[in-house]
C-alpha cells in the first residue's frame, strides 16, 4: 500500500493497492524460497514468473472475491475490516518514527508499506519502504 505524508504532517493512504503472488503453488513443508517470499526482487528470477499472473501480481480487490468465495461464513471485508487495520498501522508508525518530515517545507516522502494477512484475517507489517 503506498503512503504520502506531507510536511504539514498530512497522511494520505492510497487505497488501491495490490498483492504479490507466488510463482510456485503454496506448500507449508516446502523448503523454496519461491513458495513463501513473495517478493518481486526474487519471484523475477523463478522459471514460473507470471505462470498464475502476469507478473506475479493481482489487484487488491481480488483478495475481497477469495474472501467471499473461501469464508463465506466469516463476513470478511476489506473495506470495514482490513484497510482499517493497515490506516491504523500506518499512523502508528508515523507516530512512532523521529522523522516527522517536519524540517523541509513543501516536501513529502512516499512510502511504500508491505502487510501480511494471516489466517485469522489479522493485519501484520512487514516493511516499510
Amino acid at each position: 500500500m503506498w503512503v504520502i505524508i506531507t510536511s504539514k504532517q498530512e497522511v494520505y493512504f492510497y487505497n488501491t493497492g495490490y498483492l504479490r503472488t507466488s510463482s510456485e503453488i503454496y506448500n507449508p513443508k516446502s523448503k523454496d524460497l519461491y513458495v513463501h517470499l513473495t517478493n518481486n526482487c526474487l519471484q523475477q528470477y523463478n522459471l514460473n514468473y507470471s505462470l498464475f499472473e502476469e507478473g506475479n501480481t493481482i489487484p487488491l480487490e481480488n483478495l475481497q472475491e477469495y474472501f467471499d468465495n473461501s469464508f463465506p461464513n466469516n463476513n470478511i471485508s476489506l473495506e470495514k475490516h482490513i484497510i482499517p487495520r493497515m490506516k491504523d498501522i500506518v499512523i502508528d508508525t508515523y507516530l512512532s518514527s523521529e522523522n516527522k518530515n517536519k524540517e523541509k517545507e513543501k516536501s513529502f516522502e512516499l512510502l511504500g508499506y508491505d502487510f501480511l494477512i494471516d489466517e485469522d484475517f489479522r493485519v501484520w507489517l512487514l516493511e516499510v519502504i
